[in-house]
């Protein structure tokens, strides 16, 4: 058995682990700690302020229970291989450090999750694939949308989505960035663009390594529709 870290606070998270079947060696242990540490200074400094059962993560257990999440989801979607983790079973990165990361429950239970990453000194992920130069050079702010996971369940899709949707708006509207970007199956943008403000930018036949076209979308949540204010925000008017 790997000697573990003799600090109470990794035993602590150690533990957490084991509970979601995660078993770390001891340097991977230590780096976790360092990282969800991070994360959780981030969700601080964003402007947000919980309602309506949207929440940001405020503990090492709620941040891993989005991580396994998204490990599990991603494992059945065949995605994995596309997003591989640190340590097995847990997807997470470094712009997790960087992201909004809204979450739902259903019965005390996370059941969808994603996030928003804010443009920084490392840009976004999206940039590795599609400069967004030019965005920045009109002083549009940028976030990126990823990780959207909705763990369907006995009571369907439920609230997930309209809920995601509109903790995604208000973090946008609360923290100063007039513009989201996000990549995604075409045939979905038939939904997206009744918001309003959602373009099409660019198109990838293959996107890393899943073998299928995927568009690069924008949205700029100035020009939001009627039908979004009206599905999306009608408790906030």
């Amino acid at each position: 058995m790997t000697k573990l870290h003799h600090n109470k606070n990794h035993k602590e998270l150690f533990i957490t682990l084991k509970k979601f079947g995660i078993s770390p060696n001891n340097n991977q242990l230590q780096k976790l700690f360092k990282d969800l540490e991070e994360i959780l200074d981030f969700q601080k400094s964003v402007k947000f302020s919980e309602k309506n059962n949207i929440y940001l993560p405020s503990t090492k257990e709620e941040l891993i229970e989005i991580f396994t999440l998204r490990s599990r989801v991603y494992k059945k979607m065949g995605y994995d291989k596309e997003f591989p983790g640190f340590i097995k079973g847990l997807d997470y990165d470094d712009y997790d450090k960087s992201s909004a990361i809204l979450f739902t429950k259903h019965n005390d239970k996370i059941t969808g999750t994603c996030r928003v990453i804010f443009d920084s000194i490392k840009t976004i992920p999206l940039d590795k694939n599609y400069s967004f130069n030019s965005f920045r050079k009109n002083s549009k702010t940028l976030a990126e949308l990823s990780r959207l996971i909705i763990e369907k369940q006995n009571h369907g899709l439920g609230q997930e989505p309209r809920l995601l949707t509109k903790g995604t708006y208000i973090i946008l509207k609360a923290n100063g960035i007039s513009t989201l970007v996000s990549v995604m199956k075409e045939e979905n943008f038939r939904f997206y663009k009744k918001f309003g403000g959602f373009e099409k930018i660019h198109k990838f036949k293959t996107y890393g390594n899943l073998s299928e076209p995927f568009i690069v979308t924008s949205w700029e949540i100035a020009k939001i529709s009627k039908y979004f204010k009206r599905f999306f925000l009608n408790d906030e008017l």
